[in-house]
């Protein structure tokens, strides 16, 4: 290598270092400035100060809706025989209902099945309770079963319903139920909203106050709301006593809760 292309290599390195300490230089500019701009902008007071708390709210209520669940059975050795008792059966108890003031848009019809009926005893050389699925030899004939319920006003003589049905061709009560209407669950799902969003920030203020600290604006808030109707399911056969029959409602209870965020103000606010 000659004297010249000694110079010129070196000329080069010169250049290629000088490049490299000048972009080192102007990253190192650029993160500076970049944390500067972070650390001017960042103060303690900005960092975002939060509780999170829960409020309840319930509420015993009355209901106002009964529904009530009738069934009425018959059996023939015919299918279609069976079929048509039970249709005739149904009608005279649907009869006896609307002398009540009971209307068609408050009954609905919540079951209906035709099945085969198998005796469990002994035919001919066959012990029928010994099979299953049951011999063929062993049906005597159909049973229709159709299940009416219909739905009533909290104010409805009850009692006088479930006598006046026990004289006519219903064979068992299948379900007695009580309920809120949309209407009433509707008020009182709002007043108790009310109540659980006003404990939630009772909650709070007991935190914060002792810290020094007060509650601010909402963050955050969702809520949560529970009621289930009572349904036993009672399965009794209707004898009427000669007297009505007292009927007693319970009383539902409906629930809300509310999870509420809130900032905290106070202390460097």
């Amino acid at each position: 290598m000659n004297g010249k292309s000694i110079y010129i290599y070196a000329i080069v390195v010169v250049v290629a270092v000088t490049s490299v300490i000048a972009m080192v230089s102007m990253h190192q500019g650029i993160t500076n400035e970049a944390k500067a701009e972070y650390d001017a902008n960042t103060d303690v007071n900005t960092i975002v100060r939060e509780v999170t708390v829960i409020g309840l709210a319930s509420k015993s209520v009355r209901p106002d809706k009964v529904t009530l669940a009738f069934s009425v059975e018959t059996e023939d050795a015919k299918i279609s025989n069976a079929i048509k008792k039970n249709a005739m059966n149904v009608s005279n108890v649907i009869e006896v209902l609307k002398s009540l003031g009971i209307s068609d848009e408050q009954m609905s019809t919540s079951h209906y099945s035709v099945n085969p009926v198998y005796s469990q005893d002994q035919v001919g050389d066959i012990t029928c309770s010994h099979y299953y699925p049951p011999r063929e030899e062993c049906l005597i004939g159909y049973r229709a079963t159709y299940i009416l319920t219909i739905s009533m006003d909290a104010g409805t003589d009850i009692g006088r319903v479930i006598d006046a049905v026990a004289e006519s061709d219903v064979i068992r009560i299948t379900g007695i139920g009580y309920s809120l209407s949309e209407e009433l669950r509707k008020s009182v799902r709002e007043e108790l909203m009310s109540k659980a969003v006003e404990d939630a920030k009772n909650n709070a203020e007991k935190l914060l106050i002792p810290l020094g600290e007060s509650v601010g604006k909402v963050k955050n808030i969702r809520h949560s709301y529970y009621y289930e109707p009572f349904h036993p399911t009672p399965n009794f056969a209707p004898v009427y006593a000669g007297q009505a029959t007292q009927i007693y409602l319970e009383s539902q209870q409906i629930n809300v809760s509310v999870e509420v965020t809130f900032l905290i103000e106070g202390r460097g606010q």
